[in-house]
């Protein structure tokens, strides 16, 4: 007990010191945030100091069953993606040609992204051709697995046709 002070007082001084600590400490938890992310967003820089967001690979969909739509779906490839019909799937399919874990996006060694097939039993297609191993995606590449089909595009990759 505080000398001086009666029990309701001296718990309403305790309270308040409890609080204004737990104050400076969310401001400084807060601060320390912040400043993390400042510093990681400060590491992308254009030529000119301007800061520029790295662009992500994605998956757009082309093709697919009503259930499973719309299309023109965006996916960014920002992590590794399983695609199937069960959990724990990142992207989950209603098609029945599709099988529980169909299909994974990884990241390629040296940039871009492979697609692999998940030992599926129908199997998965990139521009048609069945693939047995992982392939690497190029701009453009249509991969397909039931009735689903999605339209990969790299944004870091050269435009054919254009000069600078």
């Amino acid at each position: 007990m505080i000398p001086g002070l009666t029990m309701t007082e001296a718990t309403g001084f305790i309270l308040r010191i409890v609080f204004t600590v737990s104050l400076y400490a969310f401001v400084v938890v807060t601060f320390l945030v912040l400043r993390r992310q400042l510093r990681h967003s400060s590491s992308f820089h254009g030529p000119d100091g301007v800061g520029i967001q790295p662009v992500a690979s994605r998956l757009i969909l082309e093709v697919c069953g009503p259930a499973d739509g719309p299309i023109g779906r965006v996916l960014d490839l920002e992590r590794e993606i399983v695609i199937g019909r069960r959990s724990p799937c990142d992207v989950l399919v209603l098609d029945d040609a599709v099988s529980s874990q169909h299909a994974q996006f990884v990241p390629a060694p040296g940039g871009g992204w492979l697609v692999v097939d998940l030992g599926s039993t129908n199997g998965t297609t990139v521009n048609d051709s069945r693939i047995g191993a992982p392939a690497r995606l190029a701009t453009g590449d249509l991969v397909r697995f039931g009735a689903m089909v999605w339209r990969y595009v790299d944004p870091s990759a050269p435009v054919e046709g254009r000069t600078r």
